[in-house]
């Protein structure tokens, strides 16, 4: 049980870093660890492959069924967001840190969904948590940049934007930068970093 939980983390982790062939390959290896969990498997299976993740409900219902309560939630708010449901996204992420879900992903999901969903003071608190937890994981770096930029904030924008510059090398920086550019005033350079990016 506690080996296939592990798993499960691992897939789980694999999915939010977008690696999907491995947490698919984890949630598999979860299945043969514990075959009662096959409705893990198709939602991983069905939300890594871009299918509709609104037909996982069941799946999902499965899951709260099982027991596998923060591993249900978390899931559920994939499938919320993929599902254009943008004013429901953050309600299951709450419920699967309610249920004991911890780490850096919970608290970068959350910090998107309230982000989405206009609520800067939410989206403030959870980016915090996530960087407390990963300061140079790119997805949080961008984020923490993003939110900054949004709230008026240049200067730790600035700060997250020379870090994000650093960790990722798909060089999605130079997007980054140009809207960086923009907020603070400089059309020419944010033009520039744009055509970069193209």
């Amino acid at each position: 049980m506690g080996f296939a939980s592990d798993l499960i983390q691992v897939a789980t982790q694999s999915y939010h870093d977008q690696d999907y062939d491995l947490a698919i390959r984890y949630g598999g290896s979860a299945l043969e660890a514990r075959p009662t969990m096959s409705t893990l498997g198709a939602t991983w299976r069905r939300l890594s492959s871009g299918e509709s993740a609104t037909g996982g409900e069941g799946h999902i219902d499965a899951l709260v069924r099982l027991g596998e309560l923060k591993e249900a939630f978390y899931v559920r708010g994939f499938a919320h967001a993929a599902s254009g449901s943008t004013p429901t996204r953050s309600r299951p992420y709450e419920k699967s840190l309610a249920h004991g879900r911890r780490g850096v992903a919970i608290h970068r999901e959350l910090a998107s969904s309230y982000f989405e969903l206009g609520d800067l003071p939410n989206a403030e608190l959870h980016i915090r948590q996530a960087e407390e937890r990963s300061s140079h994981n790119p997805y949080v770096v961008d984020l923490r940049c993003t939110i900054a930029l949004r709230l008026g904030d240049l200067e730790t924008a600035g700060r997250a934007l020379a870090i994000l510059e650093r960790v990722d090398p798909s060089g999605f920086a130079d997007h980054r930068r140009s809207t960086f550019e923009q907020a603070r005033g400089a059309p020419e350079a944010a033009l520039e970093f744009g055509r970069i990016r193209q």
